[in-house]
Parts: structure tokens; C-alpha cells; sequence
């Protein structure tokens, strides 16, 4: 597969999940939660795609710029993490 292609269509796909992780999101986790933990909550999976998004695009218009977009896909993938552990491990 053509990378061009590949990055397309990652970065399609990361901006449907970044807009439908805006209106679905584990509210029976996030409801007795204030703070950092209602944030990482409500949050934290969209902003896991909006990394994997913005790397993505980076890697698409700028394929030279590895660093960058390396540190935006493992932004994404601590972002992840800390949704993981806060909403199943920690509550």
C-alpha cells in the first residue's frame, strides 16, 4: 500500500473516532469523579485520537519530520494509557 494512502486513511479514520469519542464516552465511569480523573475520563480518549490524528497529517504533509510526529503518536499512546488505567484500573 502507497504510505500517502496508508496516512489518508489513518487520518480519516482518527478524525470519525475523535468525533465520536465528543459524543460517546463512559459516562457511568466518569459520573462520581471530579477533578483530573473526570477530565482524563471525558476526555482522554479523544484526545488519544486527536494525537493519532495530528501525527498522522504530519506524517502525510511533512514525511521528512519524524520526530514530530513520532511525539505526537506517543503522546497518543500515554494518553491512552492514562484513559486505560483511570477509567477501569483506578476507579
Amino acid at each position: 500500500m502507497d504510505q500517502k494512502v496508508f496516512w489518508i486513511a489513518l487520518s480519516i479514520v482518527s478524525l470519525i473516532m475523535t468525533i465520536l469519542w465528543y459524543f460517546i464516552w463512559p459516562v457511568e465511569k466518569g459520573v462520581d469523579q471530579s477533578g483530573i480523573s473526570y477530565f482524563i475520563i471525558r476526555w482522554g480518549h479523544l484526545i488519544t485520537w486527536l494525537f493519532i490524528l495530528i501525527g498522522s497529517l504530519l506524517k502525510l504533509y511533512e514525511p521528512d519530520k519524524n520526530t514530530i510526529s513520532t511525539l505526537f503518536f506517543q503522546a497518543g499512546g500515554i494518553s491512552y494509557l492514562l484513559f486505560i488505567l483511570v477509567t477501569y484500573v483506578f476507579n
